[in-house]
């Protein structure tokens, strides 16, 4: 909605809890799965497009991304395995 009042603009797709990030360049965020398909995006505020990221298999849960924009980082749903991964020097 913009600051002077006036109608509703859908920005980004459905995004659920802290499943996105606002950096200065723009918006990191994981829509709402659809089907068995799943990806991060990007919103430049500059341009004002969105563009996926990386597309998954299953759907991720949070995210973060580095203080530079060089890392990110989230969480992936796994109902198979039980893997315990440690992330060192995330910055």
């Amino acid at each position: 909605m913009p600051v002077e009042g006036g109608a509703v603009t859908q920005v980004l797709p459905d995004v659920f809890r802290a499943d996105y990030v606002v950096t200065k360049k723009g918006v990191y965020f994981i829509p709402r799965a659809k089907d068995d398909a799943s990806y991060i995006g990007f919103l430049d505020f500059a341009s004002g497009k969105q563009s996926v990221i990386v597309k998954t298999k299953t759907p991720e849960l949070g995210l973060g991304i580095s203080p530079d924009g060089r890392t990110l980082i989230y969480s992936q749903v796994d109902y198979v395995g039980r893997d315990l991964m440690l992330v060192e020097n995330f910055r």
